[in-house]
């Protein structure tokens, strides 16, 4: 029996079009995109696990010699982020339904900074739970992340048979299900309904 439905957030729960939000901040501070695509793909699993944004930005104006001081970074992309993020509300409405239901909780692997515009949007407000990153020291990559989630479910007598993961990566998919959740390979919102009504 199914008794719990954890959500991965990025591009399920919330669309965040990363690559919008950079080019509105390269545009703004006189940046090239290629080499900060490049710095952010080197540095964005320790912002995942807890770097601060103050030490990523000051990292990035060393390294790429930005014309601008650390602050004005940390508004821009938080600017940049609010206009390019938004709460799936076909997914808003299936979690409200779920959790009278089930016990409905998220994980996420995102930043401090990003996490500022979520909290702002709702995100949270919407589940039972919430599991991050940067708070937990690990990230989806890992196995040790999945099972943080079991043991703070089986906390509330919830095993992790009972559990169902829903996510848009297989390689996350894989490892959750090494870990012994039941899972979900989301596609597009009316697939994942279709598969939710067969499991539960």
């Amino acid at each position: 029996m199914i008794r719990a439905i954890v959500f991965d957030t990025s591009e399920i729960v919330i669309k965040e079009e990363a690559v919008r939000a950079r080019s509105i901040l390269c545009k703004k501070f006189n940046i090239d995109e290629e080499k900060f695509k490049n710095f952010v793909l080197r540095n964005l699993q320790y912002s995942y696990r807890g770097m601060s944004s103050r030490i990523f930005f000051g990292k990035l104006i060393k390294e790429l010699k930005v014309n601008a001081d650390v602050e004005e970074l940390i508004a821009g992309w938080e600017l940049a982020r609010k206009k390019t993020s938004r709460v799936n509300r076909f997914i808003k409405n299936l979690v409200q339904k779920l959790r009278k239901k089930y016990f409905v909780a998220s994980i996420s692997d995102t930043t401090r900074l990003n996490d500022r515009v979520r909290k702002k949007l709702g995100v949270y407000k919407l589940f039972d739970l919430n599991l991050i990153s940067y708070e937990e020291k690990s990230t989806k990559s890992e196995e040790k992340f999945y099972r943080i989630m079991i043991d703070k479910l089986k906390k509330r007598r919830i095993n992790k048979e009972e559990i169902i993961y829903i996510d848009d990566s297989e390689s996350c998919i894989k490892i959750a299900k090494k870990a012994g959740m039941n899972t979900i390979l989301y596609k597009d919102d009316r697939q994942l309904n279709k598969k939710l009504k067969k499991l539960t």
